[in-house]
């Protein structure tokens, strides 16, 4: 009878810190516009992806909608580095440090693609 008591102690106390650590993963959203440099419209449709910092994995993507709006619901805590793409556009590289000090959200506002010179 003891050892059981102790044994579902134990075990209890296993799945308490279990379930502590997942609760200690925070994720927070993104948000951005991605603008085109020539006219400093918005530039639909770009391509937003994620890649963690310490071992370069590809981690989150998203579409920028019609209006050049973008959001990464749930990025999680660490170092990534945001990759915008778009068809006549230089890829823009940002790095983003997100730790528990960061905010609710975490706003890029407009991100400027220069636009790709064509050389003959």
């Amino acid at each position: 009878m003891k050892r059981g008591l102790i044994l579902l102690t134990l075990l209890l106390f296993q799945f308490s810190l279990s379930f502590a650590q997942l609760k200690l993963k925070k994720t927070l959203p993104v948000n951005g516009t991605v603008v085109d440099s020539t006219k400093v419209g918005a530039t639909g449709y770009a391509s937003i992806s994620t890649i963690y910092k310490s071992d370069s994995v590809y981690h989150k993507s998203t579409k920028s909608d019609e209006n050049g709006n973008f959001t990464i619901p749930d990025l999680d805590l660490g170092k990534h580095l945001l990759v915008i793409s778009h068809g006549s556009f230089d890829d823009h590289h940002q790095s983003l440090d997100i730790d528990n000090q960061s905010s609710s959200l975490i706003d890029l506002k407009k991100i400027v693609l220069k636009y790709r010179m064509n050389t003959l």
